[in-house]
């Protein structure tokens, strides 16, 4: 009795240019006539308009002999290669499209940079 489910899946994900706020600020400090010391941290912050969404298409092909496995736990799963048999798979189901999975938000995200420099 052949089984043949099969569950076809995509994933598309979408993002556009934006703007984002720049804000930031540094500190120098010599430790010497040739030495230096530099921290410079910056703050990016804007909307991030990545967007994903989900579309999955199921499949059952149609076997013979017909017939139909079942386990007896709970939750049941029960798998049918032909609906003749009055079971039906119970991973089987209407197919989505253009589910949104994610949506975007605020990010914020942060440089921080430290150097050190010498005067030649």
């Amino acid at each position: 009795m052949p089984i043949d489910e099969t569950d076809s899946v995509s994933i598309d994900v979408t993002r556009s240019n934006t703007f984002a706020v720049t804000a930031g600020g540094g500190v120098r400090r010599d430790l010497s006539s040739r030495w230096a010391i530099r921290l410079d941290a910056r703050m990016l912050i804007g909307p991030d308009s990545t967007r994903m969404t989900l579309r999955a298409t199921p499949s059952v092909a149609r076997g013979t002999p017909a017939g139909f496995i079942e386990s007896f736990t709970n939750p049941a799963i029960q798998f049918s290669n032909d609906p003749s048999t009055g079971r039906v798979s119970s991973l089987s189901g209407a197919p989505l499209t253009s589910v949104q999975v994610f949506k975007g938000g605020v990010v914020a995200r942060t440089i921080v940079g430290i150097a050190i420099a010498r005067r030649f």
